[in-house]
């Protein structure tokens, strides 16, 4: 980065990465799978060289105004941190909520209590929502 951040900075962050893909393609019985790979594939992009995650900052807020907010999708947090490790002197926590992704439709992302290494993935919808996507998303893992 230019210019260069302290080799101890601890801090935010944020880029953009927008991808499109038709309608089609994400409703069909492999649109998760798609949408996936999509997504990985444009952080793969923004992150393999750390001069391009600035690159083109001038184009985000033009790029966000046309976007449906409702389809939009945001990530809060990071699997490499893990939450559960935190100890502000009255131990470890229990449990570890991101409460902005109640209002924000963000998917949250941490480790695992549970299993080192393991991914602990958030998520707050409506009740149909979140029934939809419980079928969709069990169906998809059974499947593997």
């Amino acid at each position: 980065m230019d210019p260069p951040l302290p080799s101890n900075y601890f801090g935010n962050c944020q880029t953009v990465i927008r991808k499109n893909e038709k309608n089609g393609k994400l409703i069909g019985e492999e649109g998760f799978p798609i949408a996936v790979e999509s997504i990985g594939e444009g952080i793969h992009q923004r992150l393999k060289n750390n001069d391009s995650l600035f690159d083109d900052a001038d184009t985000w807020l033009p790029g966000i105004a046309g976007i449906n907010l409702d389809r939009l999708v945001s990530v809060a947090g990071s699997p490499r941190y893990n939450y559960y490790n935190l100890d502000f002197g009255w131990g470890k926590p229990k449990k570890f909520e991101f409460i902005s992704i109640e209002t924000s439709g963000a998917i949250s992302l941490g480790g695992s209590r549970e299993s080192d290494g393991g991914i602990e993935v958030g998520l707050s919808l409506s009740k149909p929502r979140m029934d939809a996507f419980t079928v969709i998303f069990n169906d998809r893992l059974n499947s593997l």
